[in-house]
């Protein structure tokens, strides 16, 4: 009787060591949507490409372009803002909003009903990569997207 108690005792302290440190391990990673939130997000890098030709979207864009801040909230819903310049002093200073979700590393913005998926390729406290891919005059085309944290 005396061996099944000692036996019980050991498995239970073993499962118990186990599960402390798993719970460890998860705190310590902070998730992908406390990681968007919270800050904005400025465009770095732009590329394009259709099969192997690529193409720099970023240096063609306008500075008051490239200042553009993207915002995610906590309750689900995003913002894209001029920045401090804009390239036109009468427009709107956010030019975009609506929603988003974040599930398994794929994020999805919806505004006025229109969605675009991404696929978030690195996401750390100050890097955000984003990648999607639309059909452009029949060809894949995939857009690859590197922002600064805020």
């Amino acid at each position: 009787m005396k061996k099944h108690y000692l036996l019980l005792t050991i498995l239970a302290i073993f499962s118990l060591s186990f599960t402390a440190c798993n719970d460890d391990d998860e705190d310590e990673k902070p998730d992908d949507k406390k990681l968007l939130t919270g800050k904005s997000w400025k465009i770095t890098a732009f590329t394009a490409a259709q099969g192997p030709a690529s193409y720099d979207i970023y240096s063609d864009m306008e500075p008051c372009d490239q200042d553009d801040l993207w915002k995610f909230s906590d309750n689900g819903s995003y913002e894209i803002n001029e920045g401090p310049s804009k390239c036109d002093p009468n427009s709107a200073q956010v030019y975009e909003s609506g929603t988003y979700t974040l599930d398994n590393k794929t994020l999805i913005t919806t505004e006025s009903g229109s969605s675009n998926t991404y696929k978030v390729v690195e996401i750390t406290a100050t890097t955000l990569k984003l990648t999607t891919e639309q059909a452009i005059s029949g060809t894949n085309t995939t857009f690859n997207l590197t922002f600064a944290g805020q």
